[in-house]
């Protein structure tokens, strides 16, 4: 099976000229049996526990509490813009590449990169 990492903000139109293009790289590499291969995206991982998570692995949508930030000289800064613990935020959209994603808190959008973001930690909100 072809998958790909995340196709939520591509059209079908463009997913399906990908499996097409897949399909006959499999067939001029000498590929039996491609008509039984059918593209799937994969499925985006959901977190269901409450136990602190990064930032970074939330979906878009999704809302949380922020409970801790690993210091250093960067997340100061984003300390002194909102980002500490007990503060809720919300994942507004993700970049086409993943990153950076935009978030959303006390009433300001900021964009974070992943690295950044994994530095946050984060209890889902009910």
């Amino acid at each position: 099976m072809l998958h790909s990492v995340d196709d939520s903000f591509v059209g079908k139109s463009f997913q399906r000229r990908r499996a097409c293009r897949a399909k006959l790289l499999l067939e001029r590499c000498g590929a039996t049996n491609t008509k039984m291969m059918k593209y799937t995206p994969l499925p985006t991982p959901t977190v269901t526990s409450n136990e602190p998570i990064e930032l970074s692995s939330l979906s878009v949508g999704d809302a949380a509490v922020i409970t801790s930030v690993i210091q250093d000289s960067t997340m100061r800064r984003l300390q002194a813009l909102g980002f500490v613990p007990g503060t809720a935020i919300r994942v507004i959209r993700r970049a086409p590449l993943g990153d950076p994603t935009e978030y959303e808190l006390r009433g300001t959008r900021i964009s974070l990169r992943k690295n950044e973001a994994r530095r946050i930690r984060i209890q889902l909100s009910a």
